[in-house]
């Protein structure tokens, strides 16, 4: 079989499982945001991959080469959007309301500008290689993916939804990847001459095609929705036993964290607490999950900490001692990390909090 048309066999399929998997969740969930934001990914990946074989024209035969005309500058402009948006796309799937950190932000906007805007505006042509125009923004993708990455392990093992955390590993950190790989071998190293440009375009199609065919295929096999808004679900219907096993597996939740305090324990994790209410690990995570609302371990945690260290900055009795001190003794290992959920949930900073809550008691 012919080489060229091998390949070009393989472009069609990348171009069109991605393309149907783009597609698929703009139809099933138009309304929502990250469904949005993976449809507008897949968008950038059929620009890329149509670009590719644009720019490797050279070394194609004319039969297969690709003419993208006036669309060029949009499709290569479109395609190097995918680093920031996949970085973006993590954030919301893996934060649990967090937002982007701001730094973060300008420098995807920075990226954005230094890829197409500022070179077009000064009329410069930018080289392979370029240092500001080409390899710092490598750079810049290279990070939102790796941020993307780090934002899909971070707290792994205290994720209680049980799709959310085949996610992290199935899909993100494998796409992740391929980001990294497509930026490295398609900007970096290709510009260095560590690769040659062919070898960078066959291995990269080869493993968007890969990643589309596994897409359509988990597209297929059931529910997506889990690809874009994890969250809490409703407990199906139960008969009397399990009824009664939901009841006794939430009654030893409750006697441990308000009765025994177990959220005192530094590092306590959801495994930990499982094996000290010998209640199997996966049917606690689906009782927090499920029954309590509770994406997160750490947040089941921080709410029962931050609860008993309010209790003690209102204290008059304790108004002198230290907020570290407070802070270890609800389970915490250090100052910042209590500083940062409480204020997210009573909305200020404990020293604030204490300050406000001592002045309406008149001390």
């Amino acid at each position: 079989m012919d080489a060229h048309l091998l390949l070009f066999g393989i472009d069609v399929i990348a171009i069109v499982t991605v393309a149907t998997v783009g597609t698929n969740f703009l139809v099933s969930q138009p309304d929502n945001t990250n469904a949005r934001l993976w449809a507008f990914i897949c968008f950038n990946t059929v620009c890329y991959l149509l670009f590719s074989r644009y720019i490797h024209a050279y070394l194609i035969p004319e039969p297969y080469q690709i003419d993208l005309g006036m669309f060029v500058v949009l499709a290569r402009f479109v395609m190097n959007l995918t680093p920031g948006l996949f970085m973006v796309l993590a954030c919301t799937l893996f934060l649990d309301g967090r937002k982007l950190p701001q730094w973060l932000l300008v420098l995807f906007v920075l990226q954005v500008l230094l890829e197409e805007p500022l070179p077009l505006l000064l009329s410069i042509e930018v080289a392979q290689g370029d240092l500001l125009f080409e390899t710092f923004p490598a750079a810049l993708q290279i990070l939102f993916a790796g941020v993307a990455l780090l934002w899909a392990v971070d707290n792994w093992r205290a994720d209680l939804v049980e799709e959310r955390r085949r996610l992290r590993f199935i899909f993100l950190v494998v796409a992740g990847l391929y980001i990294i790989a497509s930026v490295l071998f398609g900007r970096v190293l290709v510009a260095m001459e560590v690769v040659s440009p062919l070898s960078s375009y066959v291995v990269l199609s080869a493993g968007c095609a890969l990643l589309g065919l596994a897409s359509v295929f988990s597209m297929f096999q059931g529910d997506t929705r889990f690809f874009t808004q994890p969250g809490r679900r409703q407990s199906p219907q139960v008969n009397v036993e399990e009824d009664h096993l939901i009841g006794h597996d939430l009654e030893a939740i409750r006697c441990a964290f308000e009765e025994e305090r177990v959220y005192r324990e530094g590092g306590l994790t959801v495994s930990q607490l499982a094996a000290k209410l010998t209640i199997p690990e996966y049917r606690l995570r689906k009782r927090i999950h499920q029954e309590l609302g509770y994406q997160n371990f750490n947040a089941l945690l921080h709410h029962y900490r931050v609860r008993e260290a309010a209790q003690h900055l209102q204290s008059v009795e304790r108004r002198n001692v230290p907020i570290l001190t407070i802070a270890l003794s609800v389970g915490y290992q250090s100052v910042n990390p209590f500083n940062r959920a409480f204020r997210k949930l009573k909305g200020m900073s404990p020293s604030e909090f204490r300050t406000k809550s001592l002045a309406v008691d008149g001390h």
